[in-house]
């Protein structure tokens, strides 16, 4: 069975190899001065050339009906920022594109668990606990340092996304749906909100 997966940063995995979403700016066609030029006609073409470079990796290793699915996905990753991401895997036989976002709270601390899986359970995510272990993520949105620096350094963490199926949505879609996630998790967010790439 092919299993697809294309991660937050583009990048796309045929059977776990990489096989697309990453272009080597040397190998692109265009004169270094073009590259590395901040002219916007200069950017556009390089632009243009990445666009192409991806489209040649997509049509290289997908068949034509895994082509339109990889290509939404990317065009669906135009989303991404700081707090919310999206990626994509295969689940049962099929690509599904999934939208993402992290918290991060000590093992031993019953309201934090108990505020972020009360709140997952109203926005309907499902919660995912990507890592459990002492100092998980060292990255905070607005350039805080590590929310566990100080006295309660060394205690166990859990990392947990809420991740939802957005297969179906389109780009406009899942912004609109990102403004509403935002509201309904203003209030964990700010206390355990991690930023994700």
């Amino acid at each position: 069975m092919r299993s697809i997966a294309i991660n937050s940063l583009g990048e796309m995995f045929l059977n776990k190899q990489v096989v697309g979403g990453t272009v080597c700016l040397n190998d692109i066609g265009l004169p270094k001065k073009v590259v590395t030029s901040r002219r916007k006609d200069h950017q556009a073409k390089v632009a243009k050339a990445v666009a192409q470079a991806i489209d040649r990796q997509i049509d290289a290793s997908f068949t034509l009906a895994e082509s339109y699915l990889v290509r939404s996905v990317l065009e669906k990753q135009a989303v991404n920022d700081s707090r919310f991401r999206v990626y994509a895997c295969t689940e049962k036989g099929k690509l599904v594109t999934v939208l993402a976002t992290e918290f991060i709270f000590f093992v031993d601390d019953k309201e934090a668990k108990d505020a972020i899986y009360k709140t997952a359970k109203e926005v309907v995510a499902k919660p995912e606990t990507m890592r459990e272990d002492k100092h998980t993520d060292k990255s905070r949105p607005e350039t805080q340092k590590h929310w566990n620096y100080g006295p309660n350094h060394g205690r166990m963490e859990r990392q947990v996304q809420f991740i939802w199926n957005v297969t179906a949505l389109t780009v406009n879609q899942i912004k609109a749906f990102i403004e509403d996630l935002k509201q309904e998790t203003h209030a964990i967010w700010d206390k355990y909100g991690v930023g994700v790439l």
